[in-house]
């Protein structure tokens, strides 16, 4: 492979996942805006369509790292977009029969989950493969502000269709959008090393061990991959209650709903977009402290009940939105550059089995956590503070990064780490 092969492939590729993530995000809008303004979904059952969304990240966090060490990347990478395509199609198709149900949509979003954690572990183990160790940053930015850029289209987008066309159409779009994911994958050029051979008496609950072993006994992985799993519990608390705060709460319709968030994403497309310079200014560790500061922008959630909800909610999501973006993009070159090649896989599917493992817990616990405040307080202050509970639990990760060998980090050493042997992982030896 050349360099300018891999930047092309690099390029090409992203192309395809920029588009299919802006289909996430309309349907990250819609499916919701289905479950309470189509199928007139609980409290309760909203927590519980989040929590579909998250449950593969504990469930078959490390089966998709298993796999993607065992088999070629790009494979995968097909197979899954192919079956979100599948999946997600089939919403419009039984809406149009008037047979869509709650339960599909759980069906729907938990098995798809699934395979969006295979295309994303595939994904962050194939970017090293193509970009050398000083463009990784960038690409891993580059992805990044791909990612905000389609939160900023994407929920204004999901808005417009659900009034014009209704909720079931923003869901084809996103079906539609895998199609232009398989095509990226399709065109990359680059080859990749074959899968390394595993011995017969490499099992595995020995590679699994290998993998989390070396994520625990790590200084810099073992706190940054803490930190996010506090941080995605409190968030998801929020993406759970959100909606139901902005539509029975604040009575925002479907459309401002959707210009809020596309507001809020535009800034976090700039966070994105100065993650690099911040860094240099502030440091690498001190810099993901900062971040926390997305906890303390959602205290102030219950100041939209005081008047004006719709401009006051939109201001507290946009000073919310530019701190997840830094944070990705600095992490995800963490984790792709001190793991060892041969560990890759099962690095990467180690941290997010933990650190997204949070995710279906802080939904069920934002749908619970809800119902119960509504019950107690009515619905306005209930879902307030259910955001406000959901806030400190995220200021909270910050813990984990206030111990001086992080905070104190400036840098990430853009050379891969050497590959060591399992007695060495096992051991407890640090880098």
């Amino acid at each position: 492979m050349t360099y300018d092969t891999g930047k092309r492939d690099f390029r090409v590729l992203l192309c395809g996942e920029s588009i299919s993530l802006l289909g996430d995000r309309v349907a990250t809008f819609a499916v919701p805006t289905i479950a309470i303004l189509t199928l007139h979904a609980t409290t309760f059952e909203v927590g519980l369509l989040t929590m579909a969304t998250y449950i593969a990240y504990p469930v078959a966090g490390i089966g998709a790292g298993l796999l993607v060490d065992r088999f070629s990347r790009r494979p995968m990478m097909l197979v899954a977009s192919a079956a979100r395509f599948m999946l997600f199609m089939s919403v419009p198709l039984a809406d149009r029969f008037g047979v869509l149900t709650i339960e599909q949509l759980l069906l729907v979003v938990g098995v798809s989950g699934c395979f969006t954690l295979l295309y994303d572990v595939a994904l962050q183990g194939y970017l090293p493969i193509l970009l050398p160790g000083d463009e990784l940053p960038r690409g891993n930015a580059a992805v990044e502000v791909s990612r905000t850029t389609s939160q900023a289209i994407g929920p204004a987008l999901g808005g417009v269709l659900s009034r014009v066309f209704g909720a079931s159409s923003a869901v084809a779009l996103n079906a539609t959008s895998f199609l232009a994911s398989m095509l990226g994958v399709l065109a990359v050029r680059t080859g990749e090393p074959a899968p390394e051979p595993h011995a017969p008496r490499d099992t595995m609950a020995g590679r699994l061990r290998e993998g989390f072993a070396f994520v625990f006994t790590h200084d810099l992985l073992r706190p940054l991959m803490l930190s996010a799993a506090v941080r995605n519990l409190g968030t998801t608390v929020i993406k759970t209650v959100i909606f139901l705060y902005a539509y029975r709460a604040l009575h925002i319709c479907v459309d401002t709903m959707g210009v809020i968030l596309a507001v809020a994403a535009v800034a976090a497309v700039l966070g994105a977009s100065v993650a690099g310079r911040v860094v240099r200014r502030f440091g690498y560790g001190r810099t993901l402290l900062i971040t926390v500061a997305e906890g303390v922008a959602w205290l102030l959630s219950p100041l939209a009940l005081l008047g004006h909800p719709a401009q006051a909610l939109g201001v507290i999501v946009a000073l919310t939105s530019p701190w997840l973006p830094i944070w990705n993009s600095q992490v995800s070159t963490a984790r792709q550059v001190l793991a060892p090649v041969r560990l890759q896989s099962r690095v990467l599917a180690s941290i997010r089995t933990i650190s997204w493992g949070t995710l279906p817990l802080g939904a069920l616990l934002g749908g619970v956590l809800a119902t119960v405040l509504v019950g107690a307080l009515g619905e306005r202050a209930g879902l307030a503070l259910a955001i406000v509970v959901g806030g400190v639990v995220t200021t909270s990760a910050g813990s984990w990064l206030s111990a001086p060998a992080v905070r104190s980090l400036r840098e990430v050493p853009l050379a891969r780490s050497a590959d060591r042997s399992a007695e060495e992982i096992l051991s407890g030896a640090r880098h």
